[in-house]
């Protein structure tokens, strides 16, 4: 996108998105409700001692904090919390915190104040909000505040329902039609895998963004979350949890493309250095995209794992496009200088790697262009390349 050409949104797409909206609210408060409802039938504030109470604060300021970010800890230190479902406990802490602190004035116990950035949070984006308007028209901008609520509020709370979708699709008979429904509505919700940036180091530049931490920059990363999809699906403890990696504010993807965007940005040092964990640990970078065109805008970027990510899961039992690829694809140079030590085998959770003999091959079709077969690859035989990819993405 050229700077200076307004960027303008498509009323049907938006009307559109705005319907999917309403329907996951609904599978959102019904999930709400359901929790709720089980919080209240397990947890008997009278039977807490005070200092279990002022500890829960506390704790869970840690587990959001990603000073310690597993759920598991904070459930050893809070086990009258156990029984209950743990992606509730870290995306509706507003209101669980809010009834310990009622019962701890009750009982004139002095609780440490609540935390709420929600006005100064209101005030950036309303400033980012002016500053775009230039640039944005207000259907785009409306696009991507409905992005933001998604993102936001409905994502994490419909993971079971997707999960469950998912698993409604290998149904002999209403199975076909819900996979088809599922496709069509990752047409504007979808992961879109970003090439590690080892596996772009020391080579030509074939992005439109130079690596990885240029698009953290672009993007206004600036905060670890939590992962709500490897609570959900309890990863491995020995799987970092703190991978999430929240936007200031919904991205358009061609803005994230465009040299110059936020360059006075900095990400916070702990930002970049998870980003090196997360790719010494074989994970694959995500950025979930709302709204059409498909991958348009972006609010996050994960760091995923199959296993540990309810999106690449969809993608790898079932079939659902629920991950995209990054518009690049591998190839090797000089395959007769291959050390068959399998380690981009072993790195490749979309099993597109293996050995012909002693021979890399790939199975192209299975490829996502993550880049992390590349990166493992000791002698360096390996690159991304754009030509023969057809996954690429608008604005990418």
């Amino acid at each position: 996108m050229k700077t200076g050409v307004k960027q303008k949104g498509h009323l049907l797409y938006t009307f559109i998105f705005f319907l999917i909206c309403i329907f996951f609210s609904f599978v959102a408060l019904a999930w709400e409700l359901k929790h709720r409802l089980r919080f209240h039938r397990r947890v008997r504030f009278r039977s807490i001692n005070t200092a279990r109470l002022l500890s829960a604060l506390h704790n869970f300021a840690v587990l959001r904090s990603c000073r310690d970010p597993y759920i598991e800890s904070f459930l050893e230190k809070q086990p009258e919390l156990a029984s209950l479902n743990r992606l509730w406990l870290i995306n509706s802490s507003a209101y669980w915190l809010k009834r310990y602190r009622r019962e701890l004035r009750r009982r004139g116990a002095n609780p440490p104040p609540a935390v709420d950035d929600t006005a100064a949070a209101a005030r950036e984006i309303i400033a980012l909000l002016k500053q775009r308007r230039r640039t944005k028209s207000l259907l785009y901008e409306i696009d991507s505040l409905l992005g933001g609520y998604f993102g936001v509020f409905l994502e994490v709370r419909s993971l079971e329902f997707f999960l469950a979708w998912g698993r409604a699709t290998r149904r002999k008979v209403i199975g076909p039609p819900l996979k088809k429904i599922f496709s069509w509505f990752c047409l504007y919700f979808t992961g879109l895998v970003v090439p590690c940036q080892d596996s772009l180091a020391g080579r030509p530049v074939i992005m439109p963004y130079r690596d990885i931490v240029t698009l953290v920059q672009r993007a206004g990363v600036a905060r670890l979350q939590p992962c709500s999809c490897k609570t959900l699906l309890q990863a491995d403890l020995s799987i970092p949890r703190d991978t999430c990696m929240g936007f200031v504010y919904v991205e358009g993807m061609e803005d994230l493309t465009r040299d110059g965007y936020r360059a006075d940005t900095l990400p916070p040092a702990e930002v970049l250095q998870k980003l090196k964990e997360c790719e010494a640990f074989g994970m694959v970078h995500q950025i979930m995209t709302v709204s059409r065109p498909t991958g348009g805008k972006g609010y996050v970027l994960c760091n995923c794992t199959a296993g540990g990510c309810v999106p690449l899961d969809l993608y790898l039992k079932y079939g659902i496009p629920m991950v995209r690829g990054s518009g690049l694809i591998v190839k090797v140079s000089s395959p007769d200088r291959c050390l068959a030590c399998q380690k981009c085998v072993k790195r490749c959770i979309f099993s597109a790697v293996y050995l012909e003999g002693n021979r890399p091959a790939l199975a192209e079709d299975k490829c996502l262009g993550c880049g992390l077969c590349v990166s493992a690859c000791p002698v360096q035989i390996r690159y991304l390349d754009r030509s023969g990819a057809s996954e690429a993405l608008p604005g990418l």
